[in-house]
């Protein structure tokens, strides 16, 4: 078996006081591996005690090596741009409200600000996915429920007056 080269700075730190007061799940697991590496664990036992390979402990300890505590954070998740990120939210959130004040009646739905940002600037995107855009943009309405035009309010409450109260 290879013996591992600890670095002093290990020697620093309580791993376990700072893990027991790490927030972050995966920061947490790897202070608990920095731990089990200091008390005398092996890379592989420490992996084994927490449920991971022996290369990730691996690479704990080297990124703690170079970076110190800093190397055992949680790197940023880079992913694909938005297709939005070319436009200017204020602009697009000002277009989507002029859609809505040109309405004659009702509402905007989902499916007409779809139309208009393939319409204008040939992005495509689904019915499910473009409520968080609107979200994002703070763009959320929440309507009272619709009532029919020939409703009679008068009848509903003598209606509601005739009922039996079951007790």
């Amino acid at each position: 078996m290879k013996k591992i080269i600890l670095p002093e700075t290990l020697t620093k730190y309580d791993f376990s006081k700072l893990a027991k007061k790490e927030s972050n799940g995966r920061k947490k697991l790897r202070l608990l591996g920095m731990h089990h590496l200091q008390c005398g664990n092996t890379l592989k036992a420490t992996g084994l005690a927490l449920g991971v390979t022996s290369r990730t402990v691996s690479n704990w300890l080297s990124n703690f090596k170079s970076q110190g505590l800093g190397g055992l954070s949680d790197k940023a998740h880079t992913g694909r741009n938005g297709y939005l990120n070319k436009i200017d939210s204020n602009e697009l959130r000002m277009e989507i409200e002029a859609l809505q004040e040109s309405r004659q009646g009702g509402r905007i739905r989902g499916i007409d600000v779809i139309e208009h940002l393939y319409s204008k600037y040939s992005i495509n995107y689904h019915k499910n996915s473009i409520y968080r855009v609107l979200k994002k943009l703070g763009l959320v309405w929440i309507t009272v429920r619709s009532k029919h035009p020939n409703s009679d309010i008068e009848k509903q409450e003598a209606f509601k007056k005739t009922l039996k109260k079951i007790s």
